[in-house]
C-alpha cells in the first residue's frame, strides 16, 4: 500500500496538481458553492466564476488524434457543419427542422441542438427590428413576442402550405414556436434564416390569390417587405403579426393595407379577376372548419382563442368581397387622376390600362416597343434615355409622351 501511494503522488505531482488527501486513495475535489448561480452554458466563459465553471456539467475526457490517425464521426460531423451549405441542403435541413408548430422548448432545442434563447445574435436589419436577432452560425431567426402573435404567425403559415388555393402561389419560411421560459409572457419563434430577394409584381392570378389571403385571414398592414421571391417562381410571403384583423361593414378604403399589394397601381383592376380566388377561399372556409380548428391549435392558439378566430375568419369571409372592391375603386381613381394630370383623354386612359394590364399577364410587347419609341423619337427623348423608367408598366407620362410624339412624327412624314 505505501508503494502505491507514493506512485500517486509521484504521478499527481508531475501534472502539477497539489492535492491534499484525505483517505490514500481519493482526492479531495475543490468544493462547490451552492449559492453560486448557474450561467446558460452558452453565456461567454470569461464572464463565468470558477464556483459556476465547478458547477457545469464536466464534458467527457477525450484525446485528439494524432495526424496520421483517422478523424472520428463525431469530428467529421462538426468539420462539415462548418462548411458553407447550398441553398437546397439550407431548404431541405429547414423543411425537416420545422414544421409551423407551437411546442415544448426542450422539442426546439433538440432539434436545432442549442438553445436560442441563451445565445445573443445581431439585429436582423434596422434598429426597429429590435425583436428579431440572427443567431450565430446556425443560420436561424430568433423573435421574441407575445404568445398570441407568435400563434397569429404560425396560423397563416400552416393555413398557406395547407391550402391549394395559396400553396400554388406562395412560399413560406417554416419556423417552430415555444415559451420563452417557465411561466413567462413572452414566447419565441425560430425561423431558418433565408435569403431575401424582392419580388417582381405577381401577375394578376397571384394577386387574386394574394387578396383572398389578406382579407379572409386578415393580414393587416401587409407591406412590400413582405413579399420576396420563393422557389419555383412562388412568391414568398412573410410578416403576419398584424393577421385575423376583424372586417367591418364601415371599414375604409385601405383601412387593411396602404397601398394593397393585390391590386395594381399601373392599370384599372376589375374585381372579375378576383371573384374566382374569393370564392374559391369561401368554399375552402366552409368545407375545412375542423381542420383550421385544429391548424389553430398546433398553432399555440388556446381553444377559446381558436373559437374566436374560426367566428371572425367567417365573419370576414362575408365582408371580403364589399372590402375589396372599395380598396379596388379607391386605386382606380387615383390611376386616373394621375393620368388625367398627364393631359390624357378617357379613352387613352383606357388604353393605357390595357398596355400595362398586357404586360402583366405576361405580354410585354407593347409596353417595350412604346418604351424603344419614345427613347428613339419622343419629345422627351433625353429624359427616357438617362433616366429611364424601370416599372412594370408604362407611366402616364410616357404614354402622353409616345402619343404626342407620335402624332409630331406622322405629321412630319406628311409634310
Amino acid at each position: 500500500m505505501g508503494l502505491a501511494l507514493l506512485v500517486v503522488l509521484s504521478l499527481l505531482a508531475r501534472a502539477g496538481e497539489p492535492v491534499r488527501l484525505e483517505s490514500p486513495l481519493e482526492p479531495v475535489r475543490p468544493a462547490v458553492d451552492a449559492a453560486a448561480p448557474l450561467s446558460d452554458a452558452a453565456a461567454p466563459l470569461q464572464n463565468l466564476s470558477p464556483q459556476t465553471v465547478s458547477a457545469l456539467p464536466a464534458a467527457p475526457f477525450s484525446v485528439p488524434p494524432a495526424a496520421n490517425e483517422p478523424m472520428p464521426a463525431a469530428a467529421k460531423g462538426a468539420s462539415a457543419a462548418a462548411e458553407p451549405k447550398s441553398a437546397e441542403t439550407q431548404s431541405a435541413e429547414s423543411s425537416a427542422r420545422f414544421d409551423n408548430a407551437y411546442k415544448p422548448k426542450s422539442e426546439v432545442v433538440a432539434a436545432l441542438g442549442f438553445d436560442p434563447v441563451g445565445r445573443t445574435g445581431q439585429l436582423l436589419s434596422v434598429p426597429t427590428k429590435a425583436d428579431v436577432r440572427v443567431i450565430g452560425l446556425a443560420r436561424v431567426v430568433a423573435k421574441v413576442a407575445a404568445r398570441a402573435e407568435i400563434a397569429r404567425e404560425l396560423f397563416v403559415r400552416n393555413v398557406i402550405v395547407e391550402t391549394p388555393l395559396f400553396r400554388d402561389h406562395f412560399d413560406v419560411i417554416p419556423g417552430d414556436g415555444f415559451r420563452r421560459r417557465f411561466l413567462d409572457r413572452l414566447s419565441v419563434l425560430v425561423m431558418e434564416r433565408v435569403p431575401l430577394r424582392r419580388a417582381p409584381e405577381p401577375p394578376i392570378a397571384r394577386k387574386a390569390a394574394l387578396a383572398a389571403l389578406a382579407y379572409g385571414l386578415g393580414i393587416s398592414d401587409h407591406n412590400e417587405d413582405g413579399l420576396f421571391e420563393g422557389k419555383d417562381g412562388k412568391t414568398l410571403v412573410n410578416d403576419f403579426e398584424k393577421a385575423l384583423t376583424p372586417l367591418r361593414e364601415d371599414m375604409r378604403a385601405g383601412a387593411l393595407s396602404d397601398p394593397p399589394l393585390h391590386l395594381s397601381a399601373a392599370y384599372l383592376n376589375d374585381y372579375a379577376d378576383y371573384a374566382p380566388a374569393v370564392e374559391a377561399w369561401r368554399r375552402a372556409l366552409a368545407a375545412r372548419q375542423e381542420e383550421l380548428a385544429r391548424l389553430m391549435r398546433k398553432s399555440g392558439m388556446t381553444g377559446r382563442e381558436a373559437r374566436r378566430a374560426l367566428a371572425l375568419l367567417n365573419r370576414n369571409a362575408e365582408l371580403m368581397e364589399g372590402q375589396l372592391k372599395k380598396d379596388l375603386a379607391r386605386e382606380n381613381l387615383q390611376f386616373v387622376r394621375e393620368a388625367e394630370r398627364a393631359g390624357l383623354t378617357p379613352r387613352q386612359i383606357e388604353a393605357l390600362s390595357g398596355v400595362n394590364r398586357a404586360a402583366s399577364s405576361g405580354d410585354p410587347s407593347m409596353r417595350d416597343a412604346v418604351r424603344r419609341y419614345i427613347r428613339e423619337r419622343g419629345r422627351q427623348a433625353r429624359r427616357w434615355t438617362l433616366w429611364p423608367e424601370t416599372s412594370p408598366g408604362l407611366s402616364p407620362a410616357e404614354w402622353a409622351d409616345y402619343l404626342e410624339s407620335r402624332a409630331d412624327n406622322n405629321e412630319s412624314d406628311r409634310s
